[in-house]
């Protein structure tokens, strides 16, 4: 007969009964007096276990903190990115792969380390802490940084000491980033960082793991902002986040990468939720190519260029206008009979029209206001704020020369296929809305830029 410690008996019998149950030869023969033991042993762990809950309700618990609201403690939010990236929270940046998460980050930590970014870090040169684990640093971080004119002084690259990841409750990633004094917390990406087992389908699994970025943002004073990839379907911002609705929930800021429905060849940078602020206004970057010449090596990769304002868009919004495209491209006879009804609408003098009573009558005639806008931009119809007017309503008109679409230049190249849109016929100093800064509030989808692309000015 096969014997075994006193100390495993229990786990056995129970084993052995589980197993005849079901059917199964027992594991292991036991006499009746390893029975006997067995339940014995039970019946003292039972016994231990409440007498330990016993002790813990006795002892003395610290009471919970009690104080009442004071005027004089209340501090505003403040902001690494004004209205865009919280400090002291967890933010997301979420977006399908491919879309330019990769290339928008480096035009972020680059104004951080400058003193650029609007908001309240505005005018200090601040330290950023990347962990990115999906892209080779060397390789694709370093050059990506430098063309976008970063301080690389500036920027801290957090790496494991072996392979695998950096967790969120590894304890040295506070230390390490506390000791870098970064402003910005860089993860990429996020479900990396949760640990291993961790089901981030589970509610409760999933705010449990991400609250060690919660405490590194508060208690280092610090902003977190980390990737997610999109699911591949979703009718709304929420379904398009993946794992658990948590993942929002727990963040104070959702930002959303989506290609524009409106101007083909651009990213539209979109929030769904914001806190702790009015939503602000989105924002359409083109991605570039840069090249230069470093260490005795050629280098070119994607670079985020002309930031501009996107108008009064949610995640949900762009996320309709991306279906209501997919819908035109696949019905190109109702795309042509739009096309047609605007060269009848808009006469062709060179001069300024009101753009109101021509979409209206668009409108009345069954095109959605998105599908119109598209048209015009497709079309080559110029647009602009009427000048010296408050309110200033929006024109129309058709170039004095029609032109073919801009040639992408050969220095700088667009990322994505697809041209801008844009004619090579250029608007009057009036029409022509400032980039300099990409926060500047403008009203509506039809308020763009130049698009003008740029080559870096990096040193050879």
């Amino acid at each position: 007969m096969s014997r075994v410690k006193d100390t495993d008996l229990a786990d056995f019998v129970v084993d052995n009964d589980e197993a005849t149950a079901n059917g199964h030869a027992p594991q292991v023969e036991l006499s009746e007096r390893d029975v006997e033991v067995a339940a014995m042993a039970r019946e003292l762990a039972m016994e231990d276990e409440a007498i330990a809950l016993a002790r813990n309700a006795r002892q003395p618990k610290t009471p919970l903190r009690r104080r009442a609201a004071d005027i004089s403690r209340a501090l505003p939010v403040e902001w690494a990115w004004q209205n865009r990236i919280a400090l002291e929270y967890l933010t997301l940046l979420i977006g399908q792969e491919g879309i330019g998460k990769g290339t928008l980050t480096p035009w972020i930590i680059a104004r951080l380390t400058r003193g650029k970014l609007p908001g309240d870090l505005s005018g200090q040169k601040c330290t950023v802490a990347v962990v990115a684990d999906e892209d080779d640093f060397d390789r694709v971080w370093t050059p990506r940084l430098y063309a976008a004119k970063a301080d690389l002084r500036r920027v801290e690259i957090l790496e494991p000491p072996d392979d695998g990841y950096i967790t969120l409750s590894d304890e040295r990633l506070t230390a390490a980033v506390d000791d870098t004094g970064a402003k910005l917390v860089y993860l990429d990406s996020l479900m990396d960082n949760l640990g291993e087992g961790v089901n981030d389908w589970n509610a409760k699994q999933l705010r449990a793991a991400l609250r060690p970025a919660k405490r590194l943002a508060k208690d280092l004073g610090i902003a977190v902002l980390a990737t997610l990839h999109t699911n591949k379907g979703g009718g709304n911002a929420r379904d398009l986040t993946p794992g658990s609705h948590q993942y929002g929930a727990v963040a104070r800021g959702s930002i959303f990468l989506f290609e524009d429905p409106d101007e083909p060849g651009r990213t539209l940078l979109v929030h769904e939720k914001s806190n702790h602020a009015k939503r602000p206004n989105a924002l359409t970057f083109e991605i570039a190519t840069y090249r230069f010449r470093k260490n005795g090596r050629e280098f070119q990769g994607p670079l985020a260029v002309d930031m501009r304002d996107g108008g009064e868009l949610s995640a949900s919004e762009a996320i309709e206008a991306v279906a209501e495209q997919r819908k035109a491209e696949q019905n190109p006879t109702k795309t042509a009979a739009l096309a047609t009804l605007l060269r009848e609408l808009l006469p062709n003098d060179g001069e300024w029209h009101l753009a109101s009573p021509l979409m209206k009558k668009c409108i009345e005639a069954g095109h959605p206001e998105r599908g119109v806008t598209r048209a015009r931009n497709s079309l080559g119809i110029m647009h602009r704020r009427r000048p010296g007017t408050v309110p200033a309503p929006t024109e129309w008109r058709w170039p004095t020369t029609m032109a073919t679409t801009t040639a992408t230049p050969t220095d700088v190249g667009t990322g994505r296929s697809g041209g801008s849109g844009k004619t090579t016929s250029k608007p009057t100093t009036a029409t022509t809305a400032s980039t300099a800064t990409p926060d500047t509030r403008v009203r509506g989808r039809s308020a763009g830029g130049s698009g003008k692309m740029v080559k870096p000015k990096v040193s050879r």
